[in-house]
């Protein structure tokens, strides 16, 4: 019978209890994300997934002023749903320790999650090199002068002309698409209508450029795009009556191949205020014949 002065079982005990904190910060939903918005989501199976976003810095910080005020996120963390929890401690799993952070902070991109290898592929978005951006943060005369601080907050944006980024669950590890991809991208945009069929092919619609996308001008997009996840080829789709350019439209795809996007704005130049667009007057991509309509919907009163 052991003494509980042993020392072998004393450290059994110890090892034991950090087995116990590790587990409980680990797994079982210590870990509390800071708020934040333009993240990605996506669901896969019963885990929903949360990348990326950008997040407000604290007054406490000093670089925080009134041209500083948030950060962009590289995390990657889940929340479990296959059982009940309490809405006062959600069960966050943070990944972000585990290989899965981001290649760089991103914001305001698209997720879906299909294709042969059942990935999720990360469309678009802003992006900022973060490590650029802490080496800025050290930089005195960066952070003590408000028109250099401006300049070099820019060059951290638009950190890649990717386009998609795809994300393994299996592994936890993210990559590009590298050599071989066939077709021509799209010019890199976020805010875009994306979504992916059964078949793996993703549909990319609208979206914008401007100034967190390291453009001084204002672009707004009524382009489709499409990417196949088997052959790794992007194809342009030019059919006419395509609808006016706009983003943040939210699209859904229907059992029957149509594509419906639904609201959306549309803005004539940086700093001018958003115009909505109309939920009554909705367009329409058939997959199946490549060719646009769009519907009006009568307003019930």
């Amino acid at each position: 019978m052991y003494s509980l002065w042993n020392p072998k079982l004393k450290l059994l005990i110890k090892v034991i209890f950090f087995v116990i904190v590790f587990i409980r910060n680990n797994v079982t939903g210590n870990f509390i994300p800071e708020g934040r918005a333009g993240q990605e989501a996506i669901l896969i199976g019963t885990q929903l997934y949360f990348m990326g976003g950008s997040r407000t810095i604290p007054s406490s910080i000093p670089i925080k002023s009134n041209i500083r005020s948030y950060n962009l996120s590289d995390e990657v963390f889940f929340l479990d749903l296959s059982n009940t929890f309490s809405t006062n401690n959600p069960p966050f799993v943070d990944l972000s320790d585990a290989g899965a952070r981001m290649k760089f902070g991103n914001e305001k991109g698209s997720a879906v999650f299909g294709g042969p290898n059942q990935e999720v592929y990360l469309v678009g978005g802003t992006q900022q090199n973060l490590a650029l951006l802490n080496k800025d943060d050290q930089n005195i005369t960066i952070t003590s002068n408000q028109t250099l601080m401006i300049e070099e907050i820019f060059n951290t944006y638009n950190a890649t002309d990717q386009m998609i980024f795809r994300y393994r669950p299996a592994s936890r590890n993210w990559s590009p698409f590298g050599q071989g991809v066939l077709g021509t991208q799209p010019t890199r945009r976020r805010s875009t209508s994306t979504v992916i069929d059964q078949n793996g092919i993703i549909y990319i619609f609208g979206g914008r450029i401007e100034f967190d996308m390291f453009s001084h001008t204002l672009i707004l997009y009524n382009e489709l795009y499409t990417f196949d996840t088997t052959l790794t080829k992007w194809d342009k789709i030019d059919a006419v009556n395509a609808p006016s350019t706009r983003s943040h439209a939210t699209p859904i795809l229907l059992p029957s191949g149509k594509i419906l996007y639904i609201g959306g704005v549309t803005q004539s130049a940086p700093g001018i205020t958003t115009n909505l667009l109309p939920m009554t007057e909705i367009p329409v991509f058939d997959t199946i014949s490549s060719t646009w309509s769009s519907k009006i919907i009568a307003l019930i009163c």
